[in-house]
Order: structure tokens, then sequence, then C-alpha cells
């Protein structure tokens, strides 16, 4: 596994992104933290991704429990990726790995500026990244099931897809006009997107679509594998492709600029046009 591979896999699994310097080792900065060979005081230099509760924490010594076979030294600075473990009097931190402080962070891709914000930009360039589609456009029309306008050419009742809950999804179906694909291979005019109207907790999250509304939409293929067939302008949809269940699948269209710079951070980078062929 390459170092930014690595980098990359550590990110996603952790909420608290820091620069620091080792202090102590075998020791704690909390009474409550049992003291081990794995516990380590590291000196916070600089938050690189964070909650808003761990970063309102204003000490800067941070007890961390190393992960099985991490190995640091006094006076050692490194990228430490942790999850919150303890909180008291101070803040203890389980760590899943570290990189060295020279070598690139995958936190720096963002708003390092701001770790608050550096973190949602992570979590939204992931999802993101695995986006069939991104557009920019406006729903005209929201159907229900039993809607007799919500047929295929053929006369058959459009379905939805399963619902991964035992709770009832009331799945609802908006037509939107796209304005401009952000991220597909295609630019249909219109794309059919079905979505959970219900209020149970199980959907409390997903986007909930009223006709008018405008705006970005991160959309995933309902059946992988079979090609998107969206309606033509002013046809209706044959069959439907499109999901909208996770609470970053709409944003505001002010977020087009700052959604269009997260996917370009996730492109392959090309080759230097001044390297040589071999």
């Amino acid at each position: 596994m390459s170092a930014r591979s690595r980098q990359e896999k550590m990110a996603r699994q952790a909420s608290f992104i820091f620069e620091g310097t080792v202090q102590k080792l075998k020791a704690a900065t909390m009474s409550s933290v049992p003291v081990t060979d794995n516990t380590v005081v590291v000196h916070r230099d600089n938050v690189k991704e964070a909650p808003q509760t761990l970063l309102a924490y204003g000490d800067k010594d941070i007890t961390v429990e190393l992960s099985k076979g991490e190995k640091v030294k006094e006076g050692e600075k490194a990228v430490f990726y942790t999850n919150g473990w303890m909180f008291g009097d101070g803040i203890a931190v389980q760590s899943i790995g570290h990189t060295d402080i020279e070598s690139e962070s995958v936190a720096s891709s963002a708003s390092a500026s701001d770790p608050v914000q550096a973190k949602k930009d992570r979590e939204l360039q992931e999802h993101l990244a695995d986006a069939d589609m991104v557009v920019a456009g406006k729903v005209i029309d929201v159907k229900s099931p039993d809607d007799s306008r919500n047929r295929t050419e053929k006369g058959k009742l459009a379905t939805a897809p399963a619902p991964v809950s035992e709770h009832s999804a009331r799945w609802r179906t908006a037509i939107i006009d796209v304005n401009n694909v952000i991220k597909g291979d295609s630019s249909p005019k219109q794309i059919a997107v079905q979505f959970p109207s219900s209020n149970d907790v199980a959907w409390a999250n997903a986007p909930q679509f009223q006709p008018g509304q405008e705006g970005i939409f991160i959309l995933h293929k309902a059946n992988k594998g079979k090609s998107p067939k969206s309606p033509a302008a002013g046809k209706q949809a044959e069959e439907y492709t499109y999901t909208a269940t996770h609470m970053q699948d709409f944003h505001p269209a002010n977020q087009a600029e700052r959604i269009k710079r997260l996917i370009s951070l996730s492109l392959p980078k090309k080759a230097s046009s001044s390297k040589k062929k071999a």
C-alpha cells in the first residue's frame, strides 16, 4: 500500500487529525487513563481535522493511546490519525496510526486553516467520489408511486428500489430539470430521482424534495450496472435509476463552486507534459 493510500485509509477512519510532538512515553495527562506501554503524551501543535466537540478542548497536551505495533520516540513530530476516547480534566484519544510530519497530509487537500471545515470537506469529497452523477438543477414535479402520472410509456407502474430498513420509506420521485452536469458521463435534460418521504427515524437525514427546489443533487444509481434512462424534456422517464437517501445528497446552489473544487481534488493528476516519453 502506498503512503498516500495509507493516509487516505486512516483519514476515513479518524475523526481527529493533528500534528503533534511526542513529550513523554508511558505517560498520560489524565488520572482516569490507565498508563501502559502504549500511552504517550503528545503536544498538539496544529489541528488538521476535528469535530467541534474535540476542537473545543484548549489543552495542548493530549494523551494518545497508540495502536498495536505503533511506535514513537520522545521529541518525534508526526501527524496523528485518532478518535476520541476519554474526556474529563483533559482529553485522551486512540490512535489509528501516524505519518511523518514531512509527508503530504490528506487533510491538507481541504480547508486546513479551519479544522472543522476541513473534516466536512473531506467527508463530502469522499461522498462525491462515490456518486454516479452530480447535477445542478430544479425540481419541477414530485410524484408518488400510486400517482397515475408515474407510469412508464409501456403503462407499467415504476417501482422503487427495495428499502434498506424495515421501516417504510414511502418513496417519492422528483423530476429534475438539469441546468448543468457537474459529474457524469451523460448530459440529460431531465432526471428522475427517488427519495424517501417518510419521517421515520430510519430516514430522518434523507433529503425531501419539493417542486421549485433548486440546488446541487448528488445521485447514485438505484440499479448498478444498468444504463440510466433519463426522460427527455417534457416526457416521462421509462426507468428510474437514481436515488437520494443520504444527508449530503442535496446542497444549496451557492455550494456549486465548493463541490466542483472537491470533485477536482479527487481526479487523478495528469502526468507532466515536460516528462519525456520513454
